[in-house]
């Protein structure tokens, strides 16, 4: 969604202390919570929240072993290459299944 529209507001001291430690509990950023809250949507579980980007850093890293293998193929004699690309692309299928899951899982969180 574009946003274009901006609101500004003052806080108290004590308000924008919670704002704050509301926000990094669910490690949202300040926008992002007050905008959870003013559209009265459920709040993210932290540890939801956490568990995402840990996902999130988990694919990071898998991405980077993949690149790495791809390299090594490229190393490998031709008729060596076959089981491994093989077992990239289940293991490619396997990953855009879990993708499908994710997706359903935040779908579900973020109704």
């Amino acid at each position: 969604m574009l946003r274009t529209k901006r609101f500004n507001i003052r806080l108290s001291e004590e308000e924008y202390n919670h704002l704050c430690t509301e926000s990094d509990k669910l490690d949202l950023s300040q926008s992002d919570y007050f905008r959870v809250v003013l559209m009265r949507k459920p709040m993210p579980s932290a540890t939801v929240s956490k568990e995402l980007l840990a996902i999130n850093a988990d694919l990071a890293r898998l991405g980077n072993l993949l690149k790495l293998c791809i390299q090594q193929i490229a190393d490998t004699p031709i008729k060596e290459q076959k089981p491994l690309i093989e077992e990239l692309n289940n293991l490619k299928n396997d990953i855009r299944g879990r993708q499908a899951e994710l997706k359903i899982e935040i779908m579900k969180i973020s109704t």
